[in-house]
């Protein structure tokens, strides 16, 4: 993630567009009023399942369950659920 000017970013949104959609790059307007954060759509879509799926304890803990069984069975993908929410207070 990188800021930049309202003015730069005036200036230079066709690019900044194209650092957002092909590179993942998440950029942050900063202006007198305050600051806007510019991801690709794709992205966003995919920050609101994670946010809708924390949010959902059904869900999180169907998740979590099936991270585990695969811990059992011998086949753990990524990181432990203890890794991921590290930063998550009970």
């Amino acid at each position: 993630m990188f800021a930049i000017s309202l003015h730069e970013a005036t200036a230079t949104f066709p690019s900044l567009m194209q650092s957002a959609l092909h590179d993942s790059e998440e950029i942050t307007i900063v202006s007198d009023e305050g600051a806007v954060v510019m991801v690709s759509q794709g992205y966003w879509n995919e920050l609101q399942e994670t946010v809708r799926i924390l949010s959902d304890k059904r869900a999180l803990a169907a998740l979590l369950e099936g991270h585990r069984l695969r811990h059992e069975h011998g086949s753990t993908i990524g990181k432990s659920p203890e890794e991921v929410f590290a930063d998550v207070h009970h």
